[in-house]
């Protein structure tokens, strides 16, 4: 590791047991990388709100007025499962890694594409300002060798695995082990994919910890990190959408919403509160997220507030938006972006420097030919999709065979070949739980594999 990272980790050790006794609750660890900007480069946080300004007067000029939609652009992620056995075991083994995916990948892409259900909720005071992202993501389906991958890198740690806080007394960065296992990188191409790690990253216990930490792509070049920590590291505990009642996750946290959060950081975002211990404005050291249609805010927020919620009266009558996913509100409480965010988000993939390069390599999502590549010429119609109970294939050549798989390459309904119609085939998806599958149609001379997603 580089003197650097060794410096930073010591750094960091002494910094998060100082913070640790004063955490509300558990929340994302960007106050750590703040101290570590701060110490480096205390200008820099004037020189990003200056940059997020710009990026917001140049989204304007360009759209004339702010959207509900823009361009979109996909990005390619993978997960780092770096757990032991027992915690593996804990969320369902193998088939609950697959609900966890599936569920976390339906959530970022409906929350980012401002088709969250439960954007009722947000009050009418802010409704014009709930924004589309443009930014989708896909599960990568082959590995930077070329081979094919479910998605999910699974490493099993020995049972005996401490915390990753408890690797502090050793001098150790304090996220290293979360991403790094056996001395060796597992981090894949992060200029071809967003890696995510999901790990054991809980502190303290279920009111005073992390949820995660977003290490963003200028950091190597600015701050002199190893560029493969770049990405977001998730408290294993706060990952997908809860599917039952037994699963283990911290309360407020069940809903997928900690990466929504986490995202927003890797795409240049700020707390919307501007991390500024409560300031409001002519309060020493007040600091804004430097977003225009974000209301000014003292603190955070937690649990789920009632609208009007005014923490500063500046921000009078209609208070903070506790809503927003860059707040620490319950996942159940968090909707929205708005076109300012957006303006900042869309700078960054657009930038040729930082995020860029991941929103030209969303080839890495499509399998292997070898695999279940889209091949031939032979059209087909897949309706409804998104589906709930059936779906309908229609095609001009007649399949040899049909077949599900889930996101682990796994087959989970296979069409009996008697059953395959000769223009159409209907298909009774009711024993499939919701999530994320892949429907593979197999003709004489090709294969064909979509992506399908059960509601």
């Amino acid at each position: 590791m580089q003197a650097t990272t060794k410096v930073i980790a010591l750094f960091l050790s002494f910094l998060f047991f100082s913070i640790n006794t004063r955490a509300k609750k558990p929340s994302c660890g960007a106050h750590l990388l703040h101290a570590i900007i701060n110490k480096k480069d205390p200008s820099w946080f004037s020189k990003q709100t200056a940059k997020r300004q710009a990026a917001q007067l140049n989204y304007q000029n360009k759209q004339g007025a702010f959207m509900k939609t823009t361009a979109q652009v996909t990005i390619p992620v993978v997960y780092h499962i770096v757990l032991n056995q027992n915690q593996i075991n804990a969320i369902g083994g193998i088939a609950g890694i697959q609900k966890r995916i599936d569920s976390q990948m339906i959530v970022i892409n409906r929350d980012y594409g401002r088709r969250n259900a439960d954007s009722t909720t947000i009050p009418s005071a802010f409704k014009a300002r709930y924004a589309n992202t443009g930014i989708q993501f896909c599960l990568a389906h082959r590995k930077p060798d070329g081979t094919s991958t479910s998605g999910a890198d699974i490493i099993t740690l020995p049972n005996t695995t401490k915390k990753i806080e408890e690797t502090n007394t050793s001098g150790q960065d304090l996220f290293y082990d979360a991403k790094f296992t056996n001395g060796a990188f597992n981090t894949w191409d992060p200029s071809q994919y967003l890696n995510i790690w999901v790990c054991n990253a809980s502190l303290g216990n279920d009111t005073n910890g992390i949820l995660g930490l977003t290490v963003p792509p200028y950091f190597p070049n600015t701050f002199g990190y190893n560029p493969n920590e770049v990405g977001v590291i998730l408290n294993y505990r706060a990952w997908g959408k809860r599917s039952t009642g037994f699963e283990p996750y911290i309360s407020g946290c069940d809903k997928g919403r900690t990466l929504s959060h986490e995202l927003g950081h890797y795409f240049n975002l700020e707390h919307i509160w501007g991390d500024d211990n409560g300031a409001c404005p002519g309060d020493a050291g007040y600091t804004d997220d430097g977003i225009n249609d974000t209301p000014i805010q003292g603190a955070e927020n937690y649990g789920c507030p009632t609208f009007p919620s005014v923490s500063c009266t500046a921000s009078a009558p209609n208070g903070d938006m506790f809503m927003n996913y860059m707040d620490y509100s319950d996942d159940i409480c968090l909707t929205m972006f708005t076109p300012g965010q957006v303006a900042v988000m869309q700078a960054e993939v657009a930038s040729t420097g930082e995020s860029y390069s991941l929103t030209q390599n969303n080839n890495v999502c499509y399998w292997p030919a070898s695999v279940a590549n889209t091949q031939g010429t032979t059209a087909i119609e897949i309706v409804p999709n998104p589906f709930s109970h059936q779906i309908n294939i229609n095609y001009a050549e007649q399949p040899l065979a049909i077949r599900v798989l889930n996101t682990l390459g796994a087959i989970v309904f296979e069409i009996n070949t008697t059953s395959i119609g000769t223009n159409t085939t209907l298909i009774n998806t009711t024993p499939l739980t919701s999530g994320i599958y892949y429907l593979q149609v197999q003709f004489k001379e090709a294969m064909q594999t979509h992506k399908i997603i059960k509601e």
